[in-house]
């Protein structure tokens, strides 16, 4: 005997339905049970929140506003501000720290350009030199001026002892004498000295004494009176070797600006190697007279020529 379904098709699909629906308002009902809070509740949330916070504000201690911003304004330096309560008495600007500067009233800046000055060989020779300091206002100089007191400069018994026995007759060689010696020689001093030895550097040695006009604005008798002092080793002198110099390393000559360094290079390419300074006559930047200058500058060295094996 054949078995017959308990149900229909039609009736499993619908029993399955059902208990679909079943559980999904069972689901629905659990929710919202679960999320749903009536007002009164969250009314009574907000009043436990609002209670806990205000505990919480109560142990934090108020921030003092104005002490805050007294801290940060404190910090802050006004360069350029004169004090308005100083004391003035006499001082010698050669000598006065930087507190005592200060305390004269004087801003900063004007402070930390003094003793900048100091530390650089700066002498105040006079009162009228410390009114010349950058940042100096006129009327803050005239202020100070009656209590400056100058002493005259020191200096040490040996070095002026050496200075008066070697002033007339020392003979220094001009391309081995350091920044020390050279302020043996009257009418050099410090800064002089290192331009000097700068420029000494730059060019590679010196050829001749006369090239120290260069550097110095001197009148005719004063030069003489400086170059009786020094002879000229020109072997010391450092020459570039044209032939294998770039543009940067020729152009570093003070002698030699970028135009003259680049048509020096461009000759030398065109012609392989060059044998002498009169290849480089009538080019761009290399007048006669410079050419002149730098003749004890150049050397024309060749390269060596690399042999390749056939």
């Amino acid at each position: 005997m054949k078995n017959t379904p308990l149900f229909s098709k039609g009736q499993r699909i619908a029993i399955v339905l059902l208990l679909f629906l079943i559980v999904a308002i069972w689901l629905a009902d659990s929710l919202i049970a679960r999320f749903a809070t009536p007002p009164e509740a969250h009314h009574e949330e907000a009043l436990l929140f609002q209670a806990e916070l205000d505990s919480f504000s109560a142990k934090i201690k108020p921030i003092n506003r104005t002490n805050y911003q007294h801290k940060a304004t404190s910090t802050y330096v006004d360069w350029d501000a004169y004090p308005t309560q100083y004391q003035l008495h006499q001082f010698d600007p050669n000598k006065a720290d930087s507190a005592t500067l200060a305390g004269l009233g004087l801003s900063v800046r004007v402070v930390r350009n003094i003793l900048r000055y100091r530390e650089k060989g700066g002498y105040f020779t006079h009162a009228e030199k410390l009114g010349e300091i950058y940042g100096m206002q006129a009327e803050k100089f005239a202020e100070l001026k009656p209590y400056i007191v100058i002493e005259p400069r020191p200096t040490s018994p040996k070095i002026l002892a050496e200075k008066k026995s070697n002033k007339k007759d020392t003979v220094l060689e001009l391309n081995s004498a350091d920044t020390t010696e050279l302020q043996y020689i009257r009418g050099i001093g410090s800064y002089y000295a290192k331009q000097i030895v700068r420029y000494r550097q730059q060019l590679g040695g010196y050829y001749k004494v006369e090239q120290l006009r260069e550097i110095m604005e001197l009148e005719d008798s004063a030069y003489t009176a400086i170059a009786k002092h020094f002879t000229v080793d020109t072997t010391q002198i450092q020459r570039i070797k044209v032939n294998m110099a770039s543009v940067e390393r020729l152009k570093r000559h003070p002698y030699i600006d970028f135009y003259a360094a680049r048509s020096i290079y461009e000759t030398r390419r065109n012609a392989f190697q060059l044998n002498g300074i009169s290849e480089l006559s009538d080019k761009d930047g290399l007048s006669a007279d410079v050419l002149e200058k730098l003749r004890p500058y150049l050397s024309f060295e060749q390269r060596e020529m690399k042999k390749y094996n056939r």
